[in-house]
């Protein structure tokens, strides 16, 4: 299920953003994303995952958090944008609590990631898919 990833849901919000269907800037979230992704990819680095999946990552980082901050780099970030960020994280948090969705199921996915170089990750798998 896609809505388990938060990564998914600031892409959300940053479509919204862009569509100005919401005015709150996610700037500050994906910069957030984009740090923990930066922190798995330096483990799957230093752990030796395949080539393929750090590439794959790299992909997905690129589409999901790159791209859309470098369209809103110049904006201002508000305290209002950090507590929607506080907000929806723990909208978030509540959704995969009420969907018995917890953080060992998130967990074994990253480690099947790392250690044992399996593709978990949503939209890896379908990047993988078109063949790339």
């Amino acid at each position: 299920m896609i809505f388990k990833y938060f990564s998914y849901w600031i892409f959300i919000w940053y479509i919204l953003y862009i569509l100005h269907v919401i005015k709150y800037n996610p700037k500050i979230a994906l910069l957030f994303a984009l740090s923990s992704n930066i922190l798995l990819l330096i483990v799957m680095i230093l752990c030796k995952t395949t080539t393929h999946l750090v590439f794959l990552l790299l992909l997905m980082m690129l589409l999901l958090k790159i791209i859309p901050l470098y369209t809103i780099w110049n904006t201002k970030i508000s305290q209002k944008d950090v507590s929607v960020f506080a907000l929806l994280l723990i909208v978030y948090i509540l959704y995969m609590i009420m969907n018995k969705q917890y953080i060992n199921e998130f967990i074994n996915n990253i480690i099947e990631l790392i250690i044992y170089k399996k593709n978990t990750l949503p939209l890896m798998q379908q990047l993988e898919n078109l063949g790339l």
